[in-house]
């Protein structure tokens, strides 16, 4: 197998839950706006969790230290901190501080490459768990589809199972 191949066996129960992979990518050195993005994050997901569990879906978090330029265009990263949902990032309308500082002349240290968020027109330092909890939810439907139909394993399926499983259990011969 080729090194860039991750090979994982799993039990086929395991895809009874929908897996929603959350990555938060956030600087490695101490950064007041990525822990308050991260105390958000995990009050979102804390908020949402009792609802996956009863719709059968899982969340994985991945925190995801950045600590230079390399981390950086590995993880193809605009801003800091970012958090992608399923591979998009939770609020790409985003504004970078800098950028920010230049349209309204505000100023206010060394923030290039921080990450604003903006909420009812408003742009702030970190996200509320409430927009985070509407992207996580977004998510959830993406994943799950608009109108997926519920799914029922096929006759044929369904028979050669009950076939050998009542092999098995009589210790019969089965031939296919």
């Amino acid at each position: 197998m080729h090194p860039a191949v991750t090979v994982e066996t799993r039990a086929a129960r395991s895809y009874a839950k929908q897996t929603i992979v959350v990555d938060f990518f956030f600087l490695e050195e101490s950064c007041g706006r990525c822990h308050e993005t991260e105390r958000a994050l995990e009050e979102a997901i804390s908020s949402v969790a009792p609802l996956f569990d009863r719709i059968g879906a899982e969340l994985e978090l991945r925190k995801v230290p950045i600590s230079g330029v390399d981390d950086a265009r590995h993880a193809r990263l605009e801003v800091l901190p970012t958090i992608r949902i399923d591979g998009r990032d939770a609020q790409p309308q985003y504004v970078e501080h800098a950028a920010y500082e230049s349209l309204t002349g505000e100023t206010g240290g060394d923030h290039s490459g921080c990450r604003l968020w903006v909420e009812d027109g408003a742009v702030g330092q970190t996200p509320s768990a409430e927009l985070l909890v509407e992207s996580l939810l977004v998510a959830v439907g993406r994943a799950a589809g608009e109108n997926a139909p519920a799914y029922r394993v096929p006759a044929g399926l369904q028979s050669y199972f009950e076939d050998t499983d009542s092999c098995a259990v009589t210790d019969e011969s089965c031939e296919s």
